[in-house]
């Protein structure tokens, strides 16, 4: 008589409720000695100023830190900040969609370097677990955030007041990253960033990092079109 086959036992993990993250990244590669000082700032301060002319690599490069940090586990989520830019009276509450899709411009601009760094698949799985999550600068009010890298996207456009705001959402075990173009801000006067480089980096655990026209690497042409605009204003 055949001996019948056993039946296979489904398997069960041996920890069920951890789950999946991708391990797998690509570190970031410093593209000039600038580059690589704003890498290491982001390493060693809670609080990065980074200021500077458009195609340095500004955003970029805090963006793969923070990346990398929550790729490894390190921190619970990113959180990405900017001033609203409402277009033709259009408000975000008219936007369509849920509140991802609403939130959606927040992230836009640096979902490329999450992807780049961590993988199309991840970043996707992260933005569905809130584990990267976008929010409009307004709304960061009355929030603690902890265990977490906050990255604050073309500050120029920021008031004094919501400048203010931002930095003192900081809890434990956060970092805060701050980046702008002094040169581009579309307020009129003084800027939340021009303030909080002058008055905040005194601080111990800020650093400020300044870039200009020779740390451009997106492309020699957007180093042509500041230099002719400077010449404009």
């Amino acid at each position: 008589m055949a001996q019948q086959k056993r039946k296979a036992e489904p398997r069960t993990r041996a920890n069920p409720e951890k789950e999946f993250v991708n391990r797998q990244f690509k570190p970031f590669t410093a593209k000039n000695p600038q580059q690589k000082k704003l890498f290491q700032a982001a390493k060693d301060f809670s609080i990065v100023f980074a200021t500077g002319c458009a195609g340095v690599g500004k955003t970029a490069v805090l963006t793969s830190y923070a990346a990398e940090q929550l790729g490894k586990g390190l921190i619970d989520k990113i959180v990405i900040t900017r001033p609203s830019q409402e277009a033709a009276g259009e408000s975000l509450g008219f936007l369509p969609g849920d509140i991802n899709l609403k939130y959606e411009w927040v992230v836009a601009p640096v979902k490329s370097i999450l992807e780049e760094v961590l993988g199309k698949s991840t970043v996707e799985m992260f933005l569905k677990d809130g584990k990267i999550e976008g929010i409009p600068l307004g709304y960061m009010r009355g929030r603690t955030i902890k265990n977490a890298i906050v990255i604050a996207d073309e500050m120029q456009n920021s008031n004094p007041a919501q400048a203010e705001m931002l930095m003192t959402r900081i809890g434990e075990n956060c970092k805060l990253f701050i980046t702008g173009d002094l040169e581009q801000s579309d307020l009129r006067g003084i800027n939340g960033l021009e303030v909080a480089v002058k008055y905040a980096s005194w601080m111990p655990y800020a650093k400020v990092v300044e870039f200009g026209l020779d740390d451009i690497v997106r492309s020699y042409m957007t180093s042509d079109i500041i230099q002719s605009f400077r010449k404009f204003r």
